[in-house]
């Protein structure tokens, strides 16, 4: 088994690939080709198969092979006669490339002859590197820039290459990147490139909107507004406005257009996300002893504490009524709500009306359910109140449950 090697692009040095040897027999006119089939899937991943070469016992020059050409192109013109005592080597192919720009540490690293591009910066690039044109100047003076949004979005690999020893990457400044989220199928960060604008942050880098996406209140937060103000807020239309300009930071929202749908109030007895809060019941100021000056008035219990109302808001849809609303939020009632008493206030409308939800719910009197608007409360009370007795009592609590169902 092959020892360890070094990590692809770090600092460590070369010598921790150990070469190892294996001795194969060969038959009368053997070739080169015949031989590596034989052993083809015994040659170490990170051979650099082009810098191959034969070592011929008897004389002092190598025989230089590429091996990747005469295996995986098919140039025969690479394949050489053997014969006993050849000697078949495969250097090594990690070798140094040198990064700069914006990165962490700029410098020289290792490699090996496996290593692409997305693969050597991981963790190497600050905040503010572009990712959208790193340019790789090879060893022989080529010069080529790579869009790594391209390779990891699209899979487009002319766009994540191999990198090769003496390359010099170089990594430049982002100058626009803008975060879109909301309705939208794939939200994130994005770098943009010249020319994009809205349409493009939503349809192509965004994936596109989902079905609930209300593309007529696009919001977007700008922090950098080029003028005193932090930051402003604007809504637009990125339905018409699609060739608005955006700018770096800029955090684009998309609503949901069910939050411009008319809502109800159901408050009182109901449950909310946060555990049920109660208020307990004080004392009266004026305290009663007996002859012995002991209190005739006990302190409240447990049972003395009253339940403070919370209140839930519910997306009220076209033409829908009081029963619709209650069945869908009937396991947010609280059991102590006493339904038969519920209230309807209405904004603008003088007096609150009185329903038996009671019956409407658990009953089937569907002839008092009334049609909802947007801005209605439903007020469901607790079933229970508080009544104080004072007097000639013995030990009596200073206050008593009360249900409207007892005298």
């Amino acid at each position: 088994m092959e020892p360890p090697s070094p990590t692809a692009g770090t600092r460590e040095t070369e010598d921790a690939l150990i070469p190892s040897r294996a001795r194969v027999a060969i038959r009368n006119g053997d070739t080169l080709l015949s031989v590596l089939k034989q052993i083809e899937g015994r040659i170490h991943q990170r051979a650099d198969l082009s810098n191959a070469f034969i070592h011929r016992a008897g004389s002092d020059e190598p025989i230089n092979i590429d091996v990747e050409a005469l295996l995986y192109q098919r140039r025969y013109d690479q394949d050489v006669a053997l014969g006993s005592g050849d000697r078949i080597v495969f250097p090594f192919g990690s070798g140094r490339v040198f990064l700069s720009g914006q990165v962490r540490e700029a410098g020289s690293y290792v490699i090996d002859s496996l290593t692409q591009l997305s693969h050597f910066l991981e963790g190497k690039l600050t905040e503010f590197a572009s990712r959208r044109a790193v340019s790789v100047s090879t060893a022989d003076g080529q010069n080529r820039s790579f869009d790594l949004f391209l390779a990891k979005r699209f899979g487009r690999i002319d766009h994540d290459p191999y990198l090769k020893p003496g390359d010099k990457i170089s990594i430049g400044r982002l100058s626009r990147i803008v975060l879109i989220r909301g309705e939208i199928e794939r939200p994130g960060r994005y770098e943009l490139l010249f020319g994009d604008g809205i349409e493009e942050l939503i349809s192509y880098y965004g994936g596109g909107r989902t079905d609930l996406a209300d593309l007529s209140r696009v919001e977007i937060v700008r922090s950098n507004t080029g003028n005193d103000r932090p930051s402003e807020q604007f809504v637009v239309d990125a339905a018409s406005e699609h060739e608005l300009e955006l700018k770096n930071q800029d955090i684009v929202t998309v609503p949901n257009r069910l939050d411009q749908l008319p809502v109800v109030y159901i408050e009182g007895a109901i449950r909310t996300d946060e555990p049920m809060q109660t208020t307990r019941i004080a004392e009266p100021a004026a305290v009663e002893t007996d002859q012995s000056g002991e209190s005739l008035i006990a302190p409240p219990d447990e049972s003395s504490t009253r339940p403070v109302p919370s209140r839930i808001r519910v997306v009220l849809r076209s033409g829908e009524t009081l029963y619709s609303v209650l069945n869908r939020s009937r396991d947010r009632i609280d059991d102590r709500g006493d339904l038969s008493r519920a209230l309807i206030r209405r904004a603008g409308a003088g007096n609150s009306v009185e329903i038996d939800m009671e019956k409407l719910l658990f009953q089937g009197a569907l002839s008092n359910d009334v049609t909802l608007e947007g801005g209605d409360r439903i007020v469901v009370p607790f079933g229970t109140s508080e009544v104080f007795l004072t007097g000639a009592r013995y030990r009596a609590p200073s206050g008593s449950l009360w249900s409207p169902s007892r005298g």
